[in-house]
């Protein structure tokens, strides 16, 4: 998949296009750094998320990734079709082989909704 720079993320090509943005922290380690997937709930977008994310971040030496699930906020609103579940967890799959994180390492899922 072809990377496209983005104001203040990235776009991952694939079926349609899709935002996400991963916050590495600022400082190296020792240890690895931990990793925090952010979810956005219906007619929301990553926004909601964009201070938490810098806090834990830095809190908590991780890389925290957030993204904008089809027909939401910088991904592509077209077609409607592609907001289905089995679409969206292809979505979700590619984003995360982008940015390297299907290898099996432990991920903390969280997410908010309105």
């Amino acid at each position: 998949m072809k990377l496209i720079p983005d104001d203040d993320g990235r776009r991952v090509e694939g079926l349609t296009p899709t935002h996400f943005l991963l916050l590495r922290p600022h400082r190296a380690s020792l240890r690895p750094p931990s990793r925090i997937l952010l979810l956005h709930g219906w007619l929301q977008s990553s926004d909601v998320w964009l201070t938490t994310a810098a806090k834990l971040r830095d809190l908590y030496h991780s890389e925290v990734l957030m993204l904008d699930w089809w027909c939401h906020g910088r991904s592509s609103h077209n077609p409607v079709e592609l907001f289905r579940v089995d679409q969206l967890e292809e979505q979700l799959c590619a984003i995360l082989r982008e940015v390297g994180w299907d290898q099996g390492a432990l991920l903390t899922v969280t997410g908010i909704s309105p």
